[in-house]
């Protein structure tokens, strides 16, 4: 909710666009600036395809119910100018923003240039990871209580935390 806009003067900007298939449930909201996009597998979804633009702050509320009511299912009931949401007998009504939600799926890229991939090495207690970029090792953490990210200053940012131990002298000072 919060890629969802805060700016009034274009209303379908400060809604969530709830697209509900026979089969997932996906959620897109842009300030246009910033996007997030979910998807969730949904069985059984409705018969035909139904996109509600739903104002953020509805979605927020359902979400502080769903906080206080621990119930396991939400029906979501679509109708022409408004949308309810059930959970564990408590319903919340919102109306729908009317309008033409931007095009997000132009926006997502179908392949990626890189992949950064986080590994787990040595063990659970050790808490080693180095992070790869298309399997070239561009750093190695060792995530303890107040650790930060720290990588190559080629890679852009570096950040060295008080309490950073490198690696290389982690492994001199164990085999001593």
């Amino acid at each position: 909710m919060r890629a969802a806009s805060r700016d009034e003067s274009r209303p379908v900007l400060t809604g969530i666009l709830v697209e509900l298939s026979p089969d997932s449930i996906t959620m897109a909201a842009t300030d246009s600036y910033r996007m997030a996009v979910k998807s969730t597998p949904l069985a059984p979804g409705p018969p035909e395809e139904l996109r509600p633009i739903v104002p953020a702050r509805a979605l927020g509320e359902l979400v502080r119910i769903a906080s206080l009511v621990k119930g396991e299912s939400l029906e979501i009931a679509v109708e022409q100018n408004q949308v309810l949401f059930g959970l564990d007998g408590v319903w919340l009504s919102a109306r729908r923003i009317d309008g033409q939600f931007p095009n997000y799926r132009q926006l997502l890229p179908e392949a990626f240039e890189h992949d950064v991939v986080l590994v787990q090495l040595g063990e659970p207690s050790d808490h080693v990871q180095d992070v790869r970029v298309d399997e070239e090792v561009l750093a190695e953490l060792a995530v303890r209580p107040h650790a930060e990210l720290a990588h190559p200053p080629q890679a852009g940012l570096a950040h060295q935390p008080k309490s950073f131990t490198p690696l290389a002298s982690m492994a001199a000072s164990s085999s001593s």
